[in-house]
């Protein structure tokens, strides 16, 4: 049986619904036909797709629901304990490729560029710093980026969706570099 073939069975495992039925009723989230059981679902089939790993429940459940921290992280746990723990195997298999290696390679970059940019911000009120030297440093920046997408593509990781998360959260951060830029820009133009 192939790896997604086992993914398959546990996600049409009716004793998985079951359980996640067991785990809203008993947290008082909607009884058994409601919308708590189906988010519940819903965040069971992300872990089981690739598209939210386990030690990332508790966040994603705390984005869904809005609960407090302590209910989030008993509810996270409770998951774990009732669904999780029994397909470890499985889930190392998907959240753990090869490549793993090249992940950390690839992050490590990551957190490279975004100290690089934390020590050596724009200057926020030096008036020598010309708009030349800005667009240069910004284009420093993209360029690190772009060098990060290309080992992506040449890595060939079997989780690209991890890499892509990574690479997002640095174009965030540049995105919002930016904009703090361009505001200080605003406030100094204005005085």
């Amino acid at each position: 049986m192939s790896e997604n073939d086992s993914l398959k069975q546990i996600l049409a495992d009716p004793k998985n619904f079951d359980k996640l039925i067991g785990i809203a009723e008993n947290y008082g989230i909607q009884g058994k036909y409601g919308e708590g059981v189906n988010k519940l679902d819903e965040i069971f089939e992300k872990v089981f797709t690739g598209n939210l790993p386990p030690e990332k429940v508790e966040e994603e459940i705390k984005m869904v629901f809005g609960f407090s921290d302590e209910l989030c992280k008993d509810l996270a746990k409770e998951m774990e304990n009732q669904i999780f723990s029994n397909y470890k195997a499985e889930l190392e298999k998907l959240y753990k490729p090869e490549g793993k290696e090249s992940l950390e390679k690839i992050e490590t970059e990551k957190k490279e560029v975004i100290s690089e940019i934390k020590e050596n911000p724009q200057p926020q009120t030096q008036e020598t710093q010309t708009q030349e030297n800005q667009l240069q440093a910004q284009q420093a920046k993209e360029e690190k980026l772009f060098e990060t997408k290309q080992n992506q593509e040449t890595v060939g990781l079997q989780k690209e969706s991890e890499v892509d998360s990574l690479l997002k959260e640095l174009e965030n951060e540049l995105k919002k570099e930016k904009q703090e830029k361009e505001f200080l820009d605003n406030i100094k133009n204005q005085r």
